[in-house]
């Protein structure tokens, strides 16, 4: 198993269930499955109905985007997701919805487009939690390298009077600096940065207003993780933050149409909307040992409603987000869910 590896997301969280690492029992504890009469909103409906029950996987429309589909520019955002049960959790982390769990800065330069970004790794040691382990920092990626593997891309133009080369020359410092990765994700110290603090930073050094950050969710389960791993911050930047929807160059992906993106995000955002102040971990996740992976009914639930959305549109770029394809995940999620959100847990929102 590997010992260091790469953080590609916001939240270290994901770090630590993707590694080869024991977990204390209390935390291990949360990600246990439902207990019998247990409250769950991701129980299934039994039998789900043949409407919300589509096993056939997704209709795969492959996208290959070269540099040359893509007028690049330095200062533009580029923010990606891997689509998988980590990053999910990850989006969790904080109160607010967002669509993507990291973020880069595309800077063109004598060798051509790159990605500036911060990422970390951590050696797991018995008895320890991760963040105490954690070493990595600034990375200086090839464009092509850095999107090559992820399972949704976008790229956004910078808001209106923000300044592209600063943008950029913030990030080459911090670069320079070798300013290391923030394991704690402490956004009031700019002496250590995460993904979204260093593009927040640049972008208010830039010109932008300041950047909110996010609340961090109410909920038991997390708050367990947090102490665990000695989070003592109350708020963060989020990816979703630093985008303006109208400034969309494109979004893509390998297995996705562009319809099935949108509803990719929104699926994401129903199973956050479930997801309530008491709801256990274990009820969306489960701990194999060596990875973090969904409960068999949410994967289900994922499953089907990406296939409802099956699409041959080859294009990268598509329509902004519309409220009938939330309606009908949120139609699917009531056909196949059996457990209801709480009445408190409002949809959040992401600015769409």
């Amino acid at each position: 198993m590997r010992k260091m590896f790469r953080l590609g997301v916001v939240l270290v969280g994901c770090v630590w269930l993707a590694g080869c690492l024991t977990l204390p029992a209390h935390v291990a504890a949360e990600l246990e499955a439902a207990k019998p009469g247990e409250p769950n909103a991701y129980a299934a409906r039994s039998p789900v109905p043949a409407a919300a029950n589509v096993l056939v996987p997704p209709k795969t429309v492959r996208r290959d985007v070269t540099l040359n589909d893509l007028p690049l520019a330095s200062g533009q955002i580029v923010v990606k997701d891997e689509g998988d049960a980590a990053s999910l959790f990850v989006s969790l982390f904080a109160e607010d919805y967002s669509r993507w769990t990291h973020v880069g800065i595309v800077a063109l330069e004598a060798d051509g487009p790159v990605v500036y970004d911060t990422n970390g790794g951590f050696i797991p040691v018995p008895g320890l939690p991760p963040t105490t382990t954690f070493s990595g920092g600034m990375r200086r990626i090839p464009f092509a390298e850095y999107v090559s593997k992820e399972k949704i891309i976008g790229i956004y133009a910078l808001p209106p009077g923000v300044d592209a080369g600063k943008v950029v020359t913030f990030a080459r410092i911090q670069y320079e600096r070798n300013t290391p990765f923030d394991a704690y994700f402490d956004g009031d110290d700019a002496s250590a940065l995460y993904c979204s603090e260093l593009v927040a930073l640049a972008l208010q050094a830039a010109g932008s207003a300041p950047i909110r950050q996010a609340a961090l969710r109410v909920n038991r389960s997390y708050a367990v993780i947090r102490e665990w791993l000695r989070l003592r911050a109350r708020q963060l930047f989020l990816p979703g933050q630093l985008i303006e929807p109208t400034r969309k160059i494109a979004v893509w992906s390998a297995e996705l149409s562009p319809l099935q993106i949108e509803a990719f995000f929104e699926i994401r955002r129903e199973l956050t909307r479930r997801f309530d102040p008491q709801t256990r971990l274990g009820h969306l996740f489960r701990w194999t040992g060596t990875a973090l992976e969904l409960r068999d009914e949410p994967q289900r639930f994922i499953t089907a409603s990406l296939a409802a959305f099956s699409s041959t549109a080859p294009s990268a770029s598509d329509t902004d987000p519309t409220d009938s394809v939330r309606q009908e995940v949120r139609r699917l999620a009531d056909l196949h869910f059996s457990g209801t959100p709480s009445a408190r847990n409002v949809a959040p929102s992401d600015g769409r």
